[in-house]
């Protein structure tokens, strides 16, 4: 018969106590999360070129890209994919697009100086009766988010 050193022995036990720490970790962390997603349209046409935020109360952000179809799938930081159950905050971040026409320049006053030329800065363009869902200040969105599967769909109306 073999007989492990005291050493050994003990770096076994810890080791399989790590592992078994682990994997009972692993199963309780995904217990209880929210899988959101959904698709943000404006008048009735897939959103584009837009990142979606979900801000709860405490906590993280959850956020994703649309893709060309409107379509989203919250992450949160350091989880992965859902969120945590509770309500939140919805609102919209606009990036830019190659398509010259998604984009407008704007010059700050702030960034004037005498005898120099302005840098532009480029912003994209939004429309004035849907400014307010581009803002975790001024949005309107509220959403609870529950365990398991979630669907939220948002209609921007330009009209």
């Amino acid at each position: 018969m073999i007989e492990l050193s005291p050493y050994f022995a003990r770096a076994q036990r810890i080791r399989c106590f790590c592992i078994a720490l682990g994997a009972i970790s692993a199963v309780g962390c995904g217990r209880g999360m929210g899988d959101v997603q959904g698709r943000v349209t404006i008048d009735g046409k897939p959103l584009t070129n837009t990142i979606i935020y979900f801000e709860p109360s405490r906590g993280p952000l959850a956020q994703s890209a649309l893709d060309d179809g409107g379509k989203y799938c919250l992450k949160t930081p350091g989880i992965g994919r859902g969120v945590s159950p509770g309500g939140y905050r919805v609102y919209l971040v606009a990036t830019l697009s190659d398509d010259d026409e998604s984009v407008r320049t704007v010059i700050r006053e702030s960034d004037l100086v005498v005898g120099k030329a302005p840098p532009p800065m480029i912003v994209p363009k939004i429309h004035p009766s849907v400014t307010k869902y581009y803002s975790s200040t001024t949005t309107d969105w509220h959403r609870e988010v529950e365990p398991g599967s979630n669907n939220f769909d948002f209609e921007l109306v330009t009209q």
